[in-house]
């Protein structure tokens, strides 16, 4: 991968990285917000997808993830908001979609790659609703969410797997990590913000004072009815 000149390593990226390499990747792709390295939708090529879509809106990013590898020639990257259109005109397009979205709860609009809405959710709920027409029969819908936006445990709102499950689609927790809080990042800088729209949640402190949340690697697929 190239990362460009004061271009930043995609941490939580990586951690969706880690589980695409022990799926079983085939067939066609999609990656929603790629991002400037195109991660996620490079991974997708190398371990066995027959075909790779990309997608963020920002087309900043866009443009450099087209030279971030030397296989990106090989993805089709489109400048949009999550999905592109023309990719979605019939449905169970995708074999896998795989996304690190924007999920930040800010009270105001902030960038592009961090803001998720007043409550951080807006992105994964349009994600989920409109993404589980275009999984296959047999697809799978890989997110990264982070632990005070009602995941599994609600803190105030109904949770993303209740979501999931009126939707029609079961879900797994397939890994969770830990994300040291950054001075100065935008973490810190919502924390008043993030208590106020997840009652209930506590950010918890490791042995050596730093506050930190959970990451989660979650996995949604259809309820097939037999």
């Amino acid at each position: 991968m190239h990362i460009k000149h004061n271009g930043y390593i995609p941490k939580s990226g990586l951690l969706i990285a880690e589980q695409l390499e022990i799926m079983k990747i085939h067939g066609k792709t999609l990656d929603i917000g790629t991002g400037e390295t195109g991660i996620l939708a490079n991974c997708l090529l190398a371990h066995g997808a027959s075909r790779v879509v990309a997608s963020d809106i920002d087309p900043i990013a866009i443009r450099w993830a087209r030279q971030a590898s030397n296989r990106s020639w090989e993805i089709a990257l489109h400048s949009c908001d999550l999905f592109p259109s023309s990719q979605t005109d019939t449905n169970g397009t995708f074999d896998i979609i795989v996304s690190n979205p924007p999920q930040m709860p800010m009270p105001y609009h902030g960038h592009l790659h961090d803001y998720g809405g007043s409550d951080g959710r807006s992105c994964i709920i349009r994600i989920i609703e409109y993404g589980k027409r275009l999984l296959s029969r047999n697809g799978k819908l890989v997110l990264l969410c982070f632990d005070f936006l009602s995941v599994d445990c609600s803190y105030g709102h109904e949770t993303i797997f209740e979501l999931a499950k009126r939707k029609g689609l079961k879900t797994n927790v397939t890994a969770r990590h830990k994300r040291i809080i950054q001075k100065g990042g935008k973490t810190e800088e919502n924390i008043g913000w993030i208590e106020k729209n997840s009652p209930g949640y506590i950010f918890q402190k490791d042995s050596n004072g730093n506050y930190y949340h959970e990451v989660l690697i979650i996995e949604m697929s259809h309820e097939i009815v037999l």
